[in-house]
């Protein structure tokens, strides 16, 4: 997210604004929270562009004067025009200082009130003229991603979110996103729960987009989950030794969700989030400390597989069943790569064939287990690779 708190900003962006005057605006008013905002962008790009990072730029909550003055902050509609004049301005004053983005989402969570509501129907209509504005203004390249839900399926959101989209609407998007915080409702729940989840939500995008032409981006994803095979721990919220996000089985199940999102059809995955925020007293972050300097155990969990898939791999279609262990596999010209999560309080052995016109190779094996990423010498016969998979661990 770039720019001030609006709600904190005495002055408020006017309404029917000329384009030019929404730049000047925003040039006035960047900083206008009393934080040196653009400083900070200016910073936050020079690491991202030199790391090769592609960013998503979002907005959280939009200028209060443009909201209904009430609990449920909805984005009134006589301002959707504004607000999409906005992001036209916001993108060329940020161009002008060297920071641009190959994304946008335009809200974060639009049914929830906790920043800015935008109902369904409205948010198809912003959509589209937040295309249109971006398009006249030069940002042809800049690809517009929702809508950015909190959830897969709450109270039907992602039918109702992508369900109004217009066939202007979907041509409008470059892909679509959702954040998957459905296990924040069911503390326990096995990973096969969020599957459930996906069902209704994947179904709306293929009436939609029935060819897949659009990606599909999780901007948020972590679990909600705080009691796995009966072991409970507190929130990440909590400040005590038994938090969440401190523990192994937490880092198995971040790993087994990515693989689940993956195998339903999402091409990128954000994880929430990188570090835990100063002024937040959720401990999501993948890394921790007074400087950042610790790692959690998901940390050492995604490691042993993401720098490992290869550039511009293929995702290989599901055609197995196991309610025990997730699968998930990436392939590329000449490289297989296989992840496999096992969730459950049991130890368990696989064979898993492989069939290869060009012989099986193994190059590496490894596993994260209690914490521990450990090499290991797998034995295969032709194109079987025998496996063993401990209790709550991953292995690839």
């Amino acid at each position: 997210t770039v720019g001030p708190n609006w709600p904190n900003v005495d002055v408020k962006p006017p309404a029917d604004a000329s384009r030019e005057q929404m730049d000047q605006f925003l040039e006035e008013h960047f900083d206008g929270d009393g934080e040196p905002r653009l400083e900070t962008a200016k910073a936050a790009w020079r690491i991202t562009d030199g790391l090769g990072i592609n960013t998503i730029m979002i907005q959280f909550p939009a200028p209060e004067n443009w909201l209904t003055d009430d609990d449920e902050n909805r984005l009134k509609p006589e301002h959707l025009d504004d607000f999409a004049r906005y992001w036209g301005s916001l993108l060329t004053v940020l161009k002008k200082h060297g920071i641009n983005t190959p994304y946008i989402e335009l809200s974060n969570e639009p049914e929830g009130y906790w920043n800015t509501r935008i109902y369904p129907d409205d948010y198809n209509k912003l959509a589209i003229l937040a295309r249109k504005e971006l398009n006249e203004r030069g940002f042809e390249d800049v690809g517009i991603i929702g809508p950015g839900l909190a959830w897969l399926d709450y109270e039907d959101g992602g039918k109702k979110w992508i369900g109004a989209l217009t066939q202007e609407g979907v041509d409008s998007l470059a892909g679509f996103s959702t954040h998957t915080w459905d296990d924040n409702f069911d503390k326990d729940a096995p990973v096969q729960f969020m599957a459930t989840r996906w069902q209704d939500f994947i179904q709306a995008i293929h009436e939609k987009d029935p060819t897949g032409s659009k990606p599909i981006f999780i901007t948020e994803f972590a679990t909600g989950a705080t009691t796995f095979n009966g072991v409970s721990y507190d929130g990440v919220e909590s400040h005590g030794e038994n938090r969440a996000s401190d523990s192994n089985p937490f880092a198995q199940r971040v790993f087994e969700q990515a693989l689940l999102h993956i195998n339903q059809g999402a091409s990128v995955l954000i994880i929430w989030e990188a570090a835990d925020k100063p002024w937040s007293h959720h401990a999501w972050g993948l890394a921790t400390g007074p400087k950042n300097e610790l790692r959690r155990p998901a940390y050492h969990a995604l490691k042993t597989l993401l720098p490992h898939i290869p550039e511009n791999a293929s995702v290989i279609k599901k055609i197995w069943d196991d309610p025990q262990v997730t699968v998930a596999g990436f392939s590329s010209d000449d490289q297989l790569v296989l992840a496999l999560a096992n969730g459950t309080d049991q130890d368990l052995e696989r064979v898993l064939q492989i069939q290869s016109q060009s012989g099986l190779r193994l190059k590496s094996a490894t596993r994260f287990h209690d914490g521990v990423i450990k090499s290991l010498d797998l034995k295969h016969h032709h194109e079987n690779l025998q496996l063993a998979i401990p209790e709550e661990s991953t292995l690839v």
